[in-house]
């Protein structure tokens, strides 16, 4: 009796695995659509995303002591996604401006993970 639950059990929970994953499929591919129909709205919005996330930065810099090395990479990283933004929507995956974004979001990361690593935050 407990075997056939168990089956019926995992049945379930891979049938829920994969509905959840065409999911987010769907919907993914429904926003790279509207981001491609609409790239110049598209390109405003990550403009003043990039915008905020800087304004975050320099925030978690001056109340929260982050750290100069985390607040420099951060604005650094903004700085080449503004670079790499202005060729958008055709951005080359092989460019030096794409392949520099892409290492210094990686240090940007990397220091995060420092700074969160050092503190425990209770909620």
């Amino acid at each position: 009796m407990g075997f056939v639950f168990a089956i019926l059990h995992w049945t379930a929970f891979l049938l829920q695995i994969i509905f959840a994953t065409v999911c987010v499929a769907s919907g993914l591919f429904y926003l790279t659509e509207m981001i491609e129909e609409y790239s110049g709205i598209s390109k405003q919005i990550f403009k003043w995303s990039q915008v905020v996330v800087g304004i975050s930065f320099v925030v978690l810099f001056l109340f929260e002591d982050t750290g100069i090395i985390h607040l420099v990479f951060g604005l650094a990283m903004i700085g080449a996604a503004y670079l790499v933004l202005e060729h958008y929507p055709c951005i080359d995956m092989f460019s030096l401006r794409f392949v520099g974004l892409i290492v210094l979001m990686v240090i940007n990361h990397i220091t995060a993970y420092y700074f969160f690593r050092d503190r425990f935050l209770s909620f």
